[in-house]
């Protein structure tokens, strides 16, 4: 599943926004992770390829955004993914299961 990691960095004690990528790994190799998205805060998945989170951006709203990527992610090349922002600015929006 989708795991958001701080890496090598310890917890810093946030917890508004998390200053954290969004890793993927097979459940037979979990040391085999991969970082599908920077700055990605707390991940939810859609399906076996797509995970929505949410951060607050730089316009100050807090927003959903959405990554997808192939089903089979250690055969993709193009990580981290750009995510796309899903909400409006104007519409705080905190948690990815609302969608």
């Amino acid at each position: 599943g989708p795991l958001a990691s701080y890496g090598s960095r310890p917890w810093e004690g946030d917890f508004h926004e998390l200053k954290t990528d969004i890793v993927v790994f097979p459940t037979s190799d979990p040391n085999n992770r991969l970082v599908v998205c920077k700055r990605g805060g707390w991940p939810t998945w859609s399906g076996d390829s797509t995970i929505f989170f949410h951060r607050q951006t730089d316009d100050g709203w807090w927003s959903i955004f959405r990554v997808q990527f192939p089903e089979n992610p250690l055969e993709f090349s193009e990580f981290p993914v750009l995510p796309l922002r899903i909400t409006p600015p104007g519409l705080h929006c905190f948690s990815p299961a609302l969608f």
